[in-house]
Formats: C-alpha cells, structure tokens, sequence
C-alpha cells in the first residue's frame, strides 16, 4: 500500500494499481480520523465520511493494528465481503487501506472445500458471529451456518468438538481457531467414515485431519 499510496496526495489511478497488485477489485483508505480518503469503485458521497467506528477491523486499524474483518457488507457496494485492513504511514499522514474479496472469488473456498477427502465430510471457515466465509457444498458467504448443518451449529455452541446427530446419522466434529484471525475452522465427518479398518478385522485407524 505505501508504494502506491505513500505521497501527500492520492489519485483514482494509484489507488486502482495498490488495489490490484493485491487481486482485489474493492478497496477504501483512511485517513487518520477514520474518513474515507479514496474507495474502488469511485463513490463520491462517502469522501470525508467517517465510517470507522462502524467496522470493528477498520476501528482496530486506525489504531495502528492489521486486522481482519468477519463477513462484512462492503463499504462501497453492501455486498458480503471479507476484508483485510493495513494501516500505513504516508507523507499526507496515517491512512488505512482495506481491501475486499468476495471468497468465492480467491483461493480460499476452493482449498476449504477440498480441506478433507473422507467422503461425506463438511468444512467450515465461519466468522465470530457464525456466518459462513466458505465452505463445502452449496455453502454462500455471508449465510449461517446453521442454515446449512444446524445439528453443527448447535453443537459449537457446547464444546469445540464431540459428536452430534444428523439426517444422514451420527456425526464427529471439531474446531478451531484461525491464528491472527476472529475466524473458527469447523469440520465434521460421518462417524462410520472415521474409523477405517487397516491390517485386517479388529483393529482400526482413528483419523481426523
């Protein structure tokens, strides 16, 4: 961001060239007030609005921290986003650049969808709310989780990990969090997927990437 942002003044075009060297198409700097200095696409109306304090990742910038967002609707546009969020000195002063990704649009969904091979598992990149960042199946960004697995939704409300029953019978899960992230990684497999035989009857392999 400082590359192309550093100087005293900021045009469209440098903000366009900062936003795509990071493979984003959204993006909104800060001043050090927390006012919308520039945004991408281009909005007018929102130049010298301070919207910090109505994002927790844009209020923990503007205090010198990187952050990273829960689903959120992105400030230019409304549309469910994640975004990461860097603050950075200039010459024009302290600023803060957030860029957005819609995760269907990055790397992210595809490799928490392929995150395990157990047929029949599920895997969830959910935010501290329990919106869903990405996941398995007809998983959407920024839907609930227990719009897609409730028997699993309830169950990360007791404990990180356990068993629960489904439709489709009973269920090992667990979670985690993301380091540096308010994310939670969750995962379950059917438990007559978990124990494979190996080496003949009676003795099993439990497994659980």
């Amino acid at each position: 961001a400082k590359t192309w942002l550093g100087g005293r003044h900021m045009t469209h075009r440098q903000l366009t060239l900062a936003t795509q060297a990071v493979g984003a198409r959204q993006a909104t700097v800060l001043d050090a007030q927390g006012q919308v200095a520039g945004s991408l696409p281009a909005r007018r109306a929102l130049l010298g609005v301070n919207i910090a304090l109505e994002y927790p990742n844009l209020e923990r910038a503007a205090t010198g921290r990187s952050a990273v967002s829960s689903v959120v609707p992105e400030p230019v546009g409304g549309a469910p986003v994640v975004a990461f969020v860097v603050p950075f000195h200039s010459a024009g002063g302290q600023r803060v650049f957030s860029v957005s990704f819609a995760v269907t649009q990055t790397p992210l969904g595809s490799v928490v969808a392929h995150l395990l091979t157990t047929p029949g598992h599920r895997v969830y990149l959910l935010d501290q709310a329990g919106s869903l960042i990405a996941g398995t199946s007809s998983s959407r960004t920024g839907t609930s989780l227990g719009q897609h697995d409730s028997g699993l939704a309830n169950s990360l409300r007791r404990a990180a990990g356990g068993t629960y029953s489904a439709p489709d019978g009973e269920r090992v899960f667990v979670s985690a969090s993301v380091p540096g992230t308010p994310w939670r990684l969750a995962a379950s497999v059917p438990s007559s997927q978990l124990f494979s035989s190996i080496e003949g009857p009676g003795r099993t392999l439990a497994w659980l990437v």
